[in-house]
């Protein structure tokens, strides 16, 4: 596998408010869809990493590059070798088959997740599939209470949570949504031509944020401008992860622990400006 090269920056042919105008473009095309008022899930501990499927020489790099990643954007990672790992990435000869066993041999790995939940997770056939499991805890991270009601007629019972701490506005969330636990899954057929940077990269941002691919048309517009174009326009894809990747990750993990997703685009935009100053 070769070196990487350098990646492009993001092309701005304009003032600085295009520049913004286009990190904010690409920061709606590859967040996951959710509601405004959602807060944005983050690791809130350190992230123990661990890697599957590879000889033991690439999965200690990619785990190094992804260390190296995390590190340069804030985000906490623990070193302990002996850490009990809540970031996962798997090579696998067929990857939507590996979820698909995943599911039904270790549940644990999808907690909170619906049956329709699951099985939309592997609808498609895909180069690769992530996914994030998740707490939610009131804004000072306390766990949130659980109590028995009774609803219904005939009434049943249910286990509801109940948050009994204050909103103190309607952009000031009472609850933060923390990652307990995230998976990548890459399928070996689509490793040919890819270095272990591109593949270390686009596991990080797959892993520790609620991305999605840069797909079909929008690969095409944004291809050279995150990595995240990597299995899909792989042809102008970049070689490492682009400054504007850089800047969402830390835009990201720099926002107050119950932010709502309508926070990233400024908190994207600003780090950029940081960046490129």
């Amino acid at each position: 596998m070769e070196p990487a090269e350098s990646p492009p920056d993001i092309v701005v042919t304009g003032d600085r408010e295009e520049m913004e105008r286009t990190v904010r473009a690409i920061t709606r095309k590859i967040t996951e869809r959710r509601h405004f008022s959602r807060p944005l899930p983050r690791f809130q501990v350190p992230v123990c990493l661990a890697t599957v499927g590879l000889r033991d020489d690439y999965k200690s790099l990619i785990r190094q590059r992804i260390g190296a990643n995390l590190v340069a954007a804030d985000i906490p990672v623990d070193d302990d070798p002996e850490c009990r790992p809540n970031a996962l990435v798997v090579f696998a000869p067929d990857a939507r088959k590996a979820v698909r066993e995943m599911i039904k041999e270790q549940p644990w790995l999808f907690t909170g997740y619906s049956n329709s939940q699951k099985r939309d997770l592997t609808q498609r056939e895909a180069a690769a599939y992530a996914w994030q499991t998740t707490d939610l805890r009131g804004a000072d991270g306390k766990p949130l209470k659980k109590m028995i009601i009774e609803v219904g007629i005939p009434p049943e019972k249910k286990e509801v949570i109940v948050n009994d701490q204050g909103q103190t506005g309607r952009t000031n969330q009472p609850i933060r949504e923390d990652i307990a636990g995230a998976v990548v899954v890459i399928d070996n057929r689509e490793l040919p031509g890819k270095t272990i940077d591109q593949l270390a990269d686009y596991a990080t941002m797959r892993l520790v944020a609620t991305t999605r691919d840069a797909e079909g048309e929008d690969a095409g517009g944004i291809g050279e401008q995150t990595i995240l174009s990597l299995f899909d326009a792989p042809d102008v894809a970049p070689e490492e992860l682009t400054d504007f990747d850089r800047s969402y990750l830390t835009g990201l993990y720099r926002l107050r622990a119950n932010a709502p997703v309508t926070a990233l685009q400024d908190a994207a935009s600003k780090a950029y400006r940081e960046l490129s100053d």
